[in-house]
């Protein structure tokens, strides 16, 4: 199916997978979130004073979020939320451990939530397959 999906949107002829770039467009086609990415940067003030800052890398970059395990509970005293997904890119984007990821749902604004990225994103010819966390009080 996805090879059909990427001959109609590309144009592309191929019977097999095989073709990083054709299986690049099909699992793009397949992205129907947005994402943001900013990461931690030494940023020089008027006042000459070096603060670190969030600073944006990325933004209105296409994803696929997938919701993976949550071990989020309550207690009398709080109620801790605490799950991890994953987010597929374009294997062009450079995303770091540490990096903080707004995710915008179907493009949605109501539906977007912000994670960390844990760990070294694994990177493929076609993708990358970045692991995001979220550890948060209610």
């Amino acid at each position: 199916m996805l090879e059909r999906i990427a001959m109609a949107a590309t144009g592309l002829h191929f019977r097999k997978f095989g073709n990083a770039a054709a299986e690049r467009t099909a699992l793009e086609l397949t992205y129907e979130d947005i994402c943001s990415v900013s990461r931690m940067a030494a940023v020089e003030d008027v006042d000459g004073i070096v603060r670190t800052t969030w600073t944006d890398v990325y933004s209105n970059l296409a994803c696929a979020f997938s919701a993976g395990s949550d071990r989020s509970n309550q207690t009398a005293a709080e109620h801790r939320i605490e799950y991890e997904a994953k987010m597929y890119v374009a294997p062009t984007a450079s995303i770091q451990a540490g990096d903080r990821v707004t995710v915008q749902r179907f493009g949605q604004a109501q539906l977007s939530s912000i994670h960390e990225v844990v760990g070294v994103p694994k990177r493929y010819a076609t993708h990358n397959e970045v692991r995001l966390k979220v550890e948060e009080l209610a």
